[in-house]
């Protein structure tokens, strides 16, 4: 009698893992299919914000709404939409899946310090660094779905250090550097 029911579990457990492995290759095939049918265009850079990674007039592949089911990940290139008037490349530099912590008179990021991408650390003022902690919990994350995101520039500019956490659903996509 123990062996039936014992037998009976197991079978159970693995008609539920198959459906759970067939539900997860379904849905990770889907977001690929979605990815791929998203409308791109290619967008020419005006300014040099983003210098030195990226530099005015360079072209970036531009793929809308490719956050409305995908999450943000760290160094992605988004273009955000700042109060619905401007709109602006940043860089995602922390999620909420992220270690965040300040230190330093600096962003530590899952335990190093924040920099771009020619490795120079940030600069902030004390105002900035006292504000970006409103949104840093005791557990060193950002609410869900917020995340920093900052220029390329080093020094004070619009990004987290002036409008701090922001919530991914304002992404308007994500940008893609088109090598020459």
């Amino acid at each position: 009698m123990k062996k039936s029911y014992l037998y009976i579990s197991f079978f159970v457990f693995l008609v539920f893992l198959v459906f759970l492995i067939v539900l997860v290759f379904v849905s990770k095939n889907k977001n690929s299919e979605e990815v791929k049918n998203l409308e791109t265009e290619i967008k020419l850079v005006s300014g040099d914000s983003m210098s030195p990674l990226i530099k005015d007039g360079q072209k970036l592949k531009y793929i809308k709404w490719y956050y409305s089911f995908r999450e943000a990940k760290v160094w992605d290139l988004v273009n955000y939409n700042f109060a619905s008037k401007f709109e602006f490349i940043k860089q995602v530099k922390a999620t909420d899946k992220d270690d965040v912590k300040i230190s330093w008179d600096n962003l530590v990021i899952n335990w190093k310090p924040m920099k771009n991408s020619a490795w120079e650390s940030y600069s902030f003022t004390e105002a900035e660094l006292n504000l970006l902690k409103l949104y840093i919990s005791k557990e060193n994350k950002l609410p869900k779905w917020s995340v920093f995101i900052f220029w390329d520039n080093i020094s004070s500019s619009k990004d987290s250090r002036k409008f701090w956490a922001v919530s991914q659903k304002d992404f308007l996509g994500r940008l893609e550097i088109i090598k020459k």
